[in-house]
C-alpha cells in the first residue's frame, strides 16, 4: 500500500508537469472551467434574489453551502475523473489489466487520468465560500467557527470520493451503473449545494442515506447559528471516515465477485 501511493504521488507529480508544458492551454482551460461552475452560482443567485431567502436562509449563508460543495465536487472531478467511466472497464473487459498491476487496483484506477482543467471549479467555489464568509463577518464575527468551516471542503471531498467508488463499485455486480451515477452523485450533490431543509421529507432521508447532507448542510447550520447541536461539527468527521471504509470494503467484495474477461 505505501509503495503504491508513493507511486501514485509521482504519477499526480508527472501529470502536473506534463499539463503545465502547455501553460496558455492549460490556463484557458483552467479560465473555461470557472466560468462554466459561475453559471451553477447564478442559478443560486436568481433563485435567492427573487426571494431574498430560501428556507430560511439567505444569499449569503446559502453560498457556504455552494462553496463548501462545490469545492468538494471540483477536487473530486479533478482526480477521481476515472470512476465515472468505470462501467467501461468492466463491460469491455479492460479491468483485467489493472488487475495484472502490483499495487492496488484502485490507486491504479485513478492514477489513469487526472484532470487538473477542473480546478478552475475549485477556484469558483473557493471564492464564493471566501465572499460568503466575509459577507457573514468573517473571522471577527464568527470567530473560530470560520477557520472550521474554510477546513470543512476536506471531509466534504472524502464523502464525495467514498460516495462515487461505492456507486463504481456497483458495477462490478450490474455491468451499467450511469443511471445510478445520475441519481446518486449528479443530482444528489446538486440538491446539496441548497439547505436539505427545503425539500419533502423523502428526499431528505435520501439525501441523508447518500449521504450528501453531510457534506455542508448540516455543519454549516450549526456554525452560522441556524440550529443543531454542537454534534453538527463533529458529525462530518465521523461520516467522512465511516463512508470511505465502507465504500472499500464494497469495493473489495465487488472486486472479489468480478468475472474477468479471461474467465
Amino acid at each position: 500500500m505505501r509503495d503504491g501511493l508513493k507511486l501514485y504521488r509521482r504519477l499526480v507529480a508527472a501529470s502536473w508537469r506534463a499539463a503545465l508544458q502547455y501553460k496558455f492551454s492549460f490556463l484557458v482551460s483552467i479560465f473555461f472551467n470557472f466560468w462554466l461552475s459561475v453559471t451553477d452560482l447564478l442559478v443560486v443567485l436568481t433563485i435567492v434574489y427573487s426571494t431574498n431567502t430560501v428556507g430560511g436562509w439567505n444569499l449569503a449563508q446559502i453560498g457556504v453551502i455552494y462553496g463548501v460543495v462545490g469545492i468538494g465536487k471540483a477536487l473530486f472531478r479533478t482526480f477521481g475523473s476515472e470512476l465515472h467511466m468505470f462501467q467501461d472497464y468492466v463491460i469491455r473487459g479492460e479491468y483485467d489489466g489493472i488487475l495484472l498491476r502490483p499495487w492496488p487496483s484502485l490507486l491504479v484506477l485513478l492514477s489513469r487520468r487526472f484532470e487538473f482543467f477542473r480546478l478552475g471549479g475549485v477556484l469558483q467555489a473557493g471564492a464564493a465560500l471566501l465572499l460568503s464568509l466575509h459577507y457573514l463577518g468573517g473571522p471577527r464575527v464568527l470567530g473560530w467557527k470560520y477557520f472550521y468551516l474554510l477546513l470543512l471542503p476536506l471531509t466534504g471531498t472524502v464523502i464525495i470520493f467514498a460516495i462515487s467508488v461505492a456507486i463504481a463499485a456497483c458495477a462490478f455486480w450490474f455491468g451499467r451503473i450511469r443511471d445510478l451515477q445520475t441519481l446518486a452523485f449528479y443530482a444528489a450533490n446538486y440538491a446539496a449545494s441548497y439547505p436539505t431543509s427545503i425539500y419533502p421529507g423523502w428526499m431528505r432521508t435520501l439525501l441523508t442515506l447518500i449521504p450528501v447532507t453531510f457534506v455542508g448542510y448540516i455543519p454549516v447550520k450549526f456554525a452560522l447559528g441556524l440550529g443543531g447541536s454542537a454534534w453538527y461539527l463533529v458529525l462530518p468527521w465521523i461520516v467522512a471516515a465511516l463512508t470511505w471504509v465502507l465504500s472499500l470494503l464494497l469495493w473489495r467484495a465487488g472486486e472479489a465477485a468480478y468475472q474477468s474477461s479471461g474467465s
